[in-house]
This record gives structure tokens, C-alpha cells and sequence, in this order.
């Protein structure tokens, strides 16, 4: 799980939002939501480590994100970012098994173990059948799967992912986002994701971080809705 304990966040001299606590449960599924420049990219960065809270502690199962070692940071949080990944001749196989880096430490050899975890990364998303082609001639709906199953081979406690529906058709968002919801509630994992499909992510979230440009409101997903209203300044979702 992460517990995030009376953090301030920003960046230089300024404070995106100040003293905020939360936590996201094991086998749960978390969506962040907020208006641009709400401070939901510099939230992400903080949850895996990437960036440090300017006061407070992020917890990643008990052990506080920030100060860990990068590799042992990368056996705890996996994270998808927003970039399209289209590398020529770099077969899929060969993408989600930089996911097992953290633990094939610096030789790079992948036991059966390893190749175990990248299977079954394969298999859970459905891209099994695409094991073997190259990214640069798959669609972005595709990409980012393979991108997620790179993740889940990571093996991680938490997964973390900045706008996992971004770029994709309608069809493309609702496959995303049910492949998270398997990842927490049938694989155990802790998953966050922020988002501005708002609507989709609303149905299969347990629980709803928005940021209102000044902290963090917590609501369970069947709750949020009027907080959703009120801070996007939109009538219906």
C-alpha cells in the first residue's frame, strides 16, 4: 500500500499544495483527478520517487519512497508514464523484460523466474500474441499495454500510472482501464492513476484523489461527484 503522511509538494519557491495525508489500499484501485496544472504530474512524481515532497513522508509498504535506493525504489513502485515508446527492431519481449531489471540486478540474465513474471505480464494484459512484433508498427491501444504488462512483469507492490487513457479511442480507454481494475482487485496490487477521462475512471475506481488546486480531497468513487462537479465547474459527468 503508500501512505502519504502530511506532505507538501511544489517545486523552487512554489507550494502546489501543503500538509496533505492519504493512502491507497492493497488491491485497490486509486484515480487521481484535478485541472491542468493542479499538481497531478508532480503528485505522480513524488509516488514513485522520482521527486522529493519538500516536507513529509511517502511510505511504500512502511519504507519511505524518497530515501530509498533507486533499484530498491523500483522493486516497490512501477511506473507507466505518458511517452510513446516506438523503438524499431526492439521486440515486445524484449520490452517487458527491462521490467525485471530491478532484479536481475547488473548482469542482466533472466532466470526462470524472470521469465516466468514476463509471461505471465503477457498473458494478463492479452498481449501474448504480440510477444514478438515490434512497437513501431502497433497501435497506441497496443503500445500501452505492453507498456503496463513491462510493469506488471516489474513485479512491484504498487503500480503508478500518469494518464494511462491518453491518446487512446473510447474502446482503447475501456480496456485500459479494466486491465487496472484486474490488476488490483484479481492480482493484489495497490494501483493509482490519474486521468481526465473522469467518467470511465469514476466506474471502476474504488477511491478518488482530486486536487483542487490547493490539497488533496479524498472520496470514495461512489461519493465524489459533487466534489468532481464542483472543482472541474461542469454540471453532469
Amino acid at each position: 500500500m503508500i501512505q502519504i503522511e502530511n506532505i507538501t509538494l511544489g517545486y523552487g519557491k512554489k507550494v502546489l499544495m501543503r500538509d496533505i495525508s492519504a493512502s491507497a489500499s492493497t488491491g485497490g484501485l486509486t484515480m487521481i483527478a484535478g485541472r491542468n496544472g493542479s499538481g497531478k504530474s508532480t503528485l505522480i512524481r513524488a509516488l514513485t520517487g522520482l521527486s522529493r515532497p519538500l516536507s513529509g513522508r511517502i511510505l511504500a509498504d512502511g519504507e519511505n519512497i524518497a530515501v530509498m535506493p533507486r533499484e530498491k525504489a523500483a522493486q516497490k513502485v512501477s511506473f507507466v508514464g505518458t511517452e510513446r515508446i516506438r523503438i524499431p527492431g526492439l521486440k515486445c519481449r524484449d520490452v517487458v523484460s527491462m521490467g525485471r531489471a530491478p532484479w536481475t540486478r547488473w548482469t542482466g540474465a533472466m532466470s526462470s523466474e524472470d521469465e516466468e513474471a514476463v509471461s505471465k505480464a503477457f498473458e494478463i494484459t492479452g498481449m501474448l500474441a504480440f510477444a514478438d512484433k515490434t512497437m513501431d508498427k502497433m497501435s497506441d491501444g497496443e503500445c500501452q499495454k505492453i507498456m503496463i504488462a513491462r510493469a506488471l512483469a516489474q513485479d512491484t507492490p504498487v503500480m503508478v500510472l500518469d494518464e494511462p487513457t491518453a491518446f487512446l479511442d473510447v474502446p482503447g480507454r475501456h480496456q485500459i482501464i479494466e486491465i487496472l481494475r484486474k490488476l488490483a482487485s484479481a492480482e493484489g496490487k495497490t494501483v493509482i492513476f490519474s486521468t481526465h477521462d473522469i467518467g470511465i475512471g469514476l466506474k471502476k475506481a474504488d477511491t478518488v484523489w482530486l486536487l483542487d488546486g490547493h490539497g488533496l480531497i479524498v472520496r470514495k468513487a461512489e461519493e465524489a461527484a459533487p466534489d468532481i462537479l464542483k472543482i472541474f465547474g461542469i454540471t453532469e459527468i
